[in-house]
């Protein structure tokens, strides 16, 4: 191991884990653009400073047979045995600037807007969403109990990130429970490493505690991470006491250029005023071992399906019926596409080779996206499920260009939704914090 020009600032101590396979470095000084030359068959690498030190491959021998992964506090190298690995680890200067959180107000809505154009999803899947009318009113539209927090840097004028938490009530581990719905994580990407995300996370975490001790309740704080997306973990690894690993899969289909076999026995229609006293006791009764799912009553569902977002309804809910009109299958649809589209700028490489043939995501990258949510089927009547979710991709196909839900991968849902075979995976982790831990045996409930 060594490291050059001699005399550098930097401290490097080795520790031997696996004696000859996996020593540890640590930098436990900043460093000053020293080179570190490392040719053990695995390193991993701390930057115990990583808010003032990059590290940067700037070399390998042989090419193409190195692989990097790295990330705010870690980075790591992994390579053959006979291989070797430069590394140029360099300080970046101290900006003194001071950072203040402050809570979203409307005027802030164009400057979010902007800010999320810059700051796609650093998940595998990288993207950003494009608000078409006033922000903040569109957030309050979509979800009435919102709140929101900014960050500012001296002598910027836009916002260096931003985040979101939905406040309602859940099932969790058997009982109703308030929540706090931790979403929307963006920093600037001038403006990362700076602790800007913890500090966003802890203000709405905060805010979520006081809303708790105003209740006289326990209740679970939580948040989506899409896979690959590693700095949002490690935002979350400073509130959360709980990270539940691959429990959310997307599932996404594009619309149909024609209808889907017809069968004679199964039909799909929009739900009417009688039928949801029918609905919701199927609904609610699918879903009564999972956790954060929100319990609906007949009143509750009538609401969300009569709310105009911008003057028009934005919620609909669709049920498959047999011949007899029994109601065998069910799910809610939001049109997020008139309000706002999702622009794709990244995909991994197994996902845009798939997407040449299938065209899942747009030649332009632009979604418009139609989301499903609640949906549930009759036990034993899969059939009926799988119906309404290929139906629903041809009728509503003057709405959207792509339906999209979000599943727990070990649930009933996996057997009806249709995802194209040579689709990766797409999934993520649900991190939490609550005061009774979530059962890795409970079905997970998670929508966006």
């Amino acid at each position: 191991m060594a490291y050059s020009p001699a005399g550098n600032r930097a401290q490097i101590c080795q520790r031997q884990h696996e004696p000859r396979r996996h020593p540890e470095l640590d930098l436990q000084a900043r460093a000053d653009g020293s080179d570190i030359t490392v040719s053990e068959p695995s390193v991993l690498v701390r930057p115990l400073f990583f808010d003032s030190l990059q590290l940067q491959m700037v070399g390998c021998s042989p090419p193409g047979r190195v692989s990097c992964q790295s990330y705010p506090g870690m980075a790591h190298i992994g390579q053959g045995k006979e291989d070797a690995i430069q590394m140029k680890a360099t300080a970046e200067p101290k900006v003194a600037q001071e950072i203040t959180l402050r809570q979203m107000v409307p005027t802030d809505s164009a400057a979010i807007n902007l800010l999320n154009r810059q700051t796609p999803d650093t998940g595998a899947v990288g993207f950003y969403s494009e608000f078409h009318h006033d922000m903040y009113e569109t957030l309050l539209a979509l979800r009435p109990n919102v709140a929101g927090v900014v960050a500012q840097v001296a002598n910027y004028d836009g916002l260096a990130g931003m985040g979101l938490v939905s406040f309602a009530e859940c099932i969790f581990e058997g009982e109703l429970r308030p929540y706090a719905y931790l979403n929307s994580l963006g920093v600037h990407k001038d403006y990362r490493r700076r602790g800007i995300a913890s500090r966003l996370a802890l203000w709405r975490v905060e805010l979520a505690r006081e809303r708790f001790a105003e209740l006289g309740r326990d209740g679970v704080i939580f948040a989506g991470v899409q896979a690959g997306n590693t700095g949002s973990l490690l935002a979350a690894a400073k509130w959360s006491n709980q990270t539940l690993e691959g429990r959310s899969q997307v599932g996404i289909a594009k619309m149909l250029e024609k209808p889907p076999k017809r069968t004679a026995r199964l039909s799909v229609r929009p739900a009417e005023p009688g039928d949801l006293e029918q609905i919701v006791e199927r609904q609610n009764g699918f879903f009564r071992d999972y956790n954060l799912y929100t319990p609906q009553t007949a009143e509750s569902l009538a609401d969300w399906r009569s709310k105009l977002v911008f003057g028009e309804p934005l919620h609909k809910y669709y049920v498959a019926v047999d011949r007899k009109g029994n109601i065998l299958a069910g799910c809610g649809v939001t049109g997020y596409g008139r309000l706002i589209t999702d622009h794709v700028v990244r995909m991994p490489r197994p996902l845009r080779i798939a997407n040449m043939f299938l065209r899942i995501v747009p030649s332009d990258g632009v979604s418009k996206r139609l989301s499903v949510d609640q949906f549930w089927y009759s036990r034993g009547k899969a059939q009926a499920g799988n119906f309404l979710w290929n139906a629903l991709r041809w009728l509503l196909r003057d709405r959207g260009n792509i339906m999209m839900t979000f599943f727990d991968p070990r649930g009933p849902q996996r057997q009806v939704i249709t995802i194209p075979r040579f689709v990766p995976k797409t999934t993520g982790s649900i991190v939490l914090h609550a005061r009774v831990p979530a059962s890795v045996d409970r079905l997970m409930y998670f929508q966006t």
